[in-house]
């Protein structure tokens, strides 16, 4: 009798050690692994692995493995707001929509190398880069980044009083 383990969701991109450690059994796996004990895979998409062994003695025993890879997370942006920060209110982000992956998901906004929320909206926050790291319910990963600039709103009122173009930043 073998086991080549149980079923496994992994995420997109990750390796998987498949190991059956009988010294005394040869291996022949398909997927074109080949024989042998052990095989690190990377599965691109949901692959079924069948191992036989073959004892000493020519007797047979099979067993097999699925490997599932997970959605990839994605984040839109269709709807993302960002508000720089002014003299009287701090900036904010927000709109940023998240699928695939496995849900539920975490979130931590980090300046400075520093986690300052784990919400998907952030509010009041100073100009700078902002990191955002998503990680889904199986340790999926995906990470994006914004810039929040510093609108000075004495120039954008005193422009618009001398009936000027209004101040605009990108």
């Amino acid at each position: 009798q073998i086991n080549a383990g149980p079923d496994t969701t992994i995420c997109p991109g990750e390796n998987v050690l498949l190991n059956l450690n009988n010294s005394l059994l040869t291996y022949q796996w398909n997927q074109s692994l080949g024989s042998g004990a052990s095989h690190l895979v990377n599965p691109i998409f949901d692959t079924e692995y069948i191992v036989i062994a073959t004892s000493p003695n020519g007797c047979l025993t099979t067993d097999s493995i699925n490997i599932f890879v997970s959605d990839s997370l994605q984040i839109t942006l269709q709807d993302l707001m960002i508000e720089d920060e002014n003299c009287s209110i701090g900036g904010s982000i927000s709109g940023i929509i998240i699928s695939g992956g496995n849900p539920s998901y975490s979130y931590s906004w980090l300046f400075d190398n520093q986690v300052i929320s784990n919400s998907l909206n952030i509010q009041d926050i100073v100009q700078g880069e902002y990191q955002l790291q998503i990680i889904d319910s199986i340790g999926c990963m995906i990470n994006t980044s914004f810039n929040i600039g510093f609108n000075d709103i004495s120039t954008v009122l005193a422009q618009n009083d001398y009936n000027q173009t209004p101040y605009q930043t990108a």
